[in-house]
């Protein structure tokens, strides 16, 4: 009996920690991954990510993008509720060598807003009013890959994306609607 309980505990710790990996660690390896397959990891002109994820104290995922070239480029920061994630999608386009997705993270209506700044003015660009006109999503993830490791390298993207959602009681839906 005793080595029937020994076992049963160690199958239920063991199998919770292959499981269950930390917000933190699964926000580094995105930020690794998309470093490693971004399309443009350094904004051309500065010294800086293009794109940079990080979670901020309220749950919400920070993505702080650069959007254009120059020597002081305007940020936008995405805030979005990881527990409102309702759909993960990739929207690939092939080439003849590599195939550049754009990872959609999509939420429920209100759970996403957006800022821009330069130099530390705020823009004059309705980022919420675009937000709000086009969907409920987040395309700044963008990557590209061979053609023969695509579809396999695009799964652990969004596998990653969905965990973090899951971590934070959400259920996405993984695939584009059609």
């Amino acid at each position: 009996m005793k080595k029937l309980l020994l076992l049963f505990v160690f199958f239920l710790f063991s199998s919770n920690q292959v499981n269950s990996q930390s917000d933190f660690e699964i926000i580094s390896w995105i930020n690794n991954y998309e470093d490693t397959y971004a399309i443009e990891r350094i904004l051309d002109g500065t010294f800086s990510d293009k794109v940079f994820l990080y979670k901020d104290s309220r749950g919400y995922l920070i993505i702080k993008e650069l959007i254009w070239d120059s020597s002081s480029p305007p940020i936008i920061l995405t805030r979005i509720d990881l527990s409102k994630i309702i759909r993960i999608f990739a929207e690939p386009t092939t080439g003849t060598e590599m195939t550049a997705i754009d990872v959609n993270i999509c939420v429920e209506a209100g759970y996403i807003t957006a800022e821009g700044s330069k130099d530390g003015k705020p823009l004059r660009f309705d980022f919420n009013g675009y937000i709000r006109d086009n969907g409920y999503c987040n395309e700044s993830i963008r990557l590209q890959f061979k053609l023969n490791n695509s579809d396999k390298y695009t799964q652990r993207i969004i596998n990653a994306i969905a965990k973090l959602a899951e971590n934070n009681g959400s259920n996405p839906e993984i695939g584009s609607l059609f």
